[in-house]
C-alpha cells in the first residue's frame, strides 16, 4: 500500500507540472521556431520500457497535445537506446524524434516514416573528439542506413561536455542554403569564422 500511495504522490506532482507548457508557449510567442524536450531519465538504461511507458509517456504525450493547437512544432529527445520505446516516442504526437548513437537508426527510420521526422545518430562525442572526415564518414553510414527515407536529418542529437583545452572552430557544414528564424524569412549572409578559427570565451 506505501508503495502505491507513493506512485500516486508522484503520478501527482508530475500531472501537476504545467509550468513545462507555460515556458514552452512563452518560447513560441518569443518566435522559436521549435520546442524540445529531452527526457535523460526516461531511457532505457535509466528505467525499464515499462516504467517509461507509466512514468514518462503519459506526460509527454499530455505536454506534446497542449502545444498542438498553436501548431508549434515539437521534438523529444531521450538518451541511450530507445529502440526499445519508439513506438512511445513516436506516439506523443512529437514532429521530430531525436535519437543518439546507441539506437537502432535502420528501426527508427523505419518506425518514423509517414509519421514524425528523425534526428541523429551521429555521435555528439564524436563531433567534439573526432576529426571532421570521421564524423563525416559516421554521417555517411547513417545516410546508407537511411536509404529512401525523406524524414531522417543525419545530425548529432543530445549533448556533451566541451574538451579542454583551447576553443576552436571544428568542421564545416556542406549544404546548398542555409537559413536561420525561418519564421521571420532570415538568412545567413556571412560567415564570421573558420575551420581552426579561435574562438572568444
Amino acid at each position: 500500500f506505501g508503495i502505491a500511495q507513493a506512485g500516486e504522490r508522484r503520478h501527482q506532482t508530475l500531472d501537476a507540472a504545467g509550468y513545462t507548457t507555460s515556458y514552452a508557449l512563452a518560447l513560441h510567442e518569443a518566435g522559436a521556431d521549435v520546442v524540445r524536450f529531452g527526457d535523460s531519465f526516461g531511457g532505457t538504461q535509466v528505467v525499464s520500457p515499462a516504467m517509461y511507458y507509466e512514468w514518462s509517456f503519459p506526460y509527454e504525450k499530455q505536454l506534446i497535445s497542449a502545444l498542438k493547437p498553436f501548431n508549434f512544432p515539437t521534438s523529444i529527445h531521450i538518451c541511450g537506446n530507445a529502440t526499445p520505446i519508439l513506438e512511445g516516442m513516436i506516439n506523443t504526437g512529437a514532429d521530430m524524434i531525436e535519437i543518439d548513437e546507441l539506437t537502432d537508426f535502420q528501426k527508427a527510420c523505419q518506425a518514423c516514416a509517414g509519421r514524425a521526422a528523425l534526428l541523429g545518430p551521429v555521435s555528439p562525442a564524436n563531433m567534439v573528439f573526432k576529426t571532421p572526415a570521421e564524423v563525416k564518414d559516421e554521417a555517411l553510414r547513417a545516410l546508407e542506413l537511411a536509404g529512401q527515407s525523406r524524414t531522417a536529418l543525419i545530425l548529432g542529437a543530445g549533448g556533451c561536455q566541451p574538451r579542454p583545452g583551447p576553443t576552436s572552430v571544428s568542421g564545416t557544414i556542406e549544404t546548398d542554403e542555409v537559413r536561420v528564424a525561418s519564421r521571420y524569412g532570415g538568412r545567413v549572409q556571412q560567415v564570421f569564422v573558420q575551420e581552426g578559427a579561435k574562438v572568444a570565451t
